[in-house]
């Protein structure tokens, strides 16, 4: 088995469980981000070692520590002992090098535990609404990127964990190393494997974070340059945040509604969003309130 074939069998395991994309995907964030946007017709993508919860793909990356334990505790092939002691190695080294830049979204319109909890602080939340099926078809630049759900189910997460571990020391290059005694470890691709692993782990959440039902647009850097040099930074709470700016190749950002939050009221403000999205040419975006009450 190649390691591309091991993408395949992991993508073709995640399609049965994926949920069917759904026609709109919110972005929950403020007034200053929506000037943002269609002010530079793009998406910022931030690194995901920024974000609120940075420690997101190191829940990932300890399901492939804990299964590769698992492996190593259970087999009796030598040689795939020696490859899983080096691989849990390998694992902890990737985050030093992995660069993930992400935008978030979710499935649910008008959601009070967003409101509350995904708002810039000290700004006025809205939520902006996408096309889902032109984020997922747009052609961005400068990056490819990719369009997915997050897998909160932990039975699903430890099946692909495990499809990935299986398939790796079923691989062409483990089982060279099993086969030729004279052959060494270095002859093993463990960092383009873990780059597999780390595009696995940023689709995986805690459980506990089911209610958010949350989509990600995705880029990822490892071993390549280039990204660096393509790098902007804005300003939150904690310091400086990297991102990366994605435009159309041709024609808007894919907006088609927008939801001012609760604590947005008044026809000014309906007036002032409108405006500007007709001045961005956004022509057909539907402006409206979230029905929701929110306490300060």
């Amino acid at each position: 088995m190649e390691f591309s074939e091991i993408e395949v069998a992991i993508e073709a395991e995640i399609e049965k469980h994926r949920p069917t994309l759904p026609e709109i995907l919110w972005h929950y964030t403020s007034s200053s981000a929506l000037l943002g946007i269609v002010t530079t017709n793009s998406l910022w993508l931030s690194d995901y070692r920024f974000l609120n919860d940075s420690s997101e793909i190191n829940y990932g990356i300890g399901l492939f520590k804990r299964a590769s334990v698992q492996f190593l505790e259970t087999t009796k092939i030598e040689s795939h002992r020696r490859i899983l002691t080096r691989l849990i190695l390998e694992l902890d080294r990737g985050l030093e090098w992995l660069r993930a830049y992400i935008c978030s979204f979710c499935a649910i319109d008008d959601s009070i535990n967003h409101w509350r909890f995904y708002a810039s602080p000290g700004s006025e939340p809205l939520s902006i609404g996408f096309s889902s099926l032109r984020l997922k078809k747009l052609d961005w630049n400068p990056f490819r990127t990719r369009l997915f759900p997050i897998i909160y189910d932990l039975r699903i997460q430890k099946q692909l964990v495990e499809l990935a571990i299986s398939g790796f020391l079923n691989s062409q290059e483990c089982r060279n190393y099993h086969n030729e005694g004279s052959a060494t470890l270095e002859r093993i691709n463990f960092e383009l494997f873990v780059l597999i692993c780390c595009d696995l782990c940023i689709q995986f959440k805690n459980p506990g974070f089911a209610t958010e039902s949350e989509w990600r647009l995705f880029t990822r850097f490892g071993l390549e340059r280039g990204a660096e040099s393509e790098l902007c930074y804005r300003t939150s709470g904690s310091g400086l945040v990297p991102y990366l700016r994605f435009s159309p190749a041709v024609g808007l950002v894919p907006i088609c509604q927008l939801m001012l939050g609760p604590r947005i009221s008044g026809d000014l403000q309906m007036a002032a969003h409108t405006s500007l999205l007709l001045q961005k040419e956004y022509y057909e975006v539907d402006v409206r309130r979230s029905e929701l009450p929110l306490r300060s």
